[in-house]
């Protein structure tokens, strides 16, 4: 056999099979395909509940307890260790975990970290640089450790995002409009009622009649 030098290998998981890398990309596909198929066969054989195998994606020195229920869109690698009991996923990405019992994981990604057990992270929780969480923790959600200790039986929230103080806006005064003046209506006032009187033309004088003598 022509030996090939090793930076033009491709190896495949614990099977130890390799391909040039001038092989065509889908048979490097089905073989990794192929592999998975038989890693993930080999676990749910130990009592591994994988809900999807053909969306679930775990390395050769990968452990799993029995009963842990595996959903879809989960990616484990490394030398990853993972307890009884446990759900993962689905959409998480968990390398180089050391998991205790009974947690749940949702859409989270843990990376060198070490997880006690009856936790509950996620969603979209995220750990790594060897942080360290404790029994009971409850995360909440966009979290983020790194190279932290995390109590048990404690949530942690994100920071609040600081509101912006409200603006009071001042009322814009209403232009005045000047009114017309209102004419105030006179009380009616009665008219003396005048009588015209006639005057009298003054009667000539009698010439007084002298007696005869």
């Amino acid at each position: 056999m022509k030996k090939i030098a090793p930076e033009k290998l491709i190896v495949l998981g614990e099977t130890g099979r390799y391909f040039t890398r001038s092989r065509r990309p889908k048979a490097i596909a089905n073989a990794v395909t192929d592999n998975q198929y038989k890693i993930n066969r080999k676990l749910m054989r130990h009592g591994v509940i994988i809900i999807d195998p053909t969306n679930t994606y775990i390395g050769p020195d990968v452990t799993i307890g029995p009963t842990t229920i595996i959903e879809p869109g989960t990616h484990i690698y490394g030398q990853s260790v993972i307890g009884e009991g446990n759900r993962i996923g689905p959409d998480a990405y968990l390398e180089n975990v050391h998991m205790g019992k009974n947690n749940r994981v949702m859409y989270s990604c843990l990376i060198d970290v070490k997880v006690g057990s009856k936790t509950i992270l996620g969603p979209y929780f995220s750990a790594s640089n060897g942080t360290k969480i404790g029994k009971g923790y409850v995360s909440g959600s966009f979290v983020s450790l790194d190279n932290e200790e995390v109590a048990g039986e404690s949530a942690v929230a994100p920071e609040p995002i600081p509101e912006k103080p409200e603006v009071k806006e001042e009322p814009v005064p209403e232009p005045k409009v000047e009114s017309e003046p209102v004419l105030e209506e006179a009380p009616d006032v009665e008219e003396p009622i005048v009588e015209s009187i006639a005057e009298e033309e003054p009667k000539p004088e009698e010439p007084e009649e002298k007696p005869a003598e």
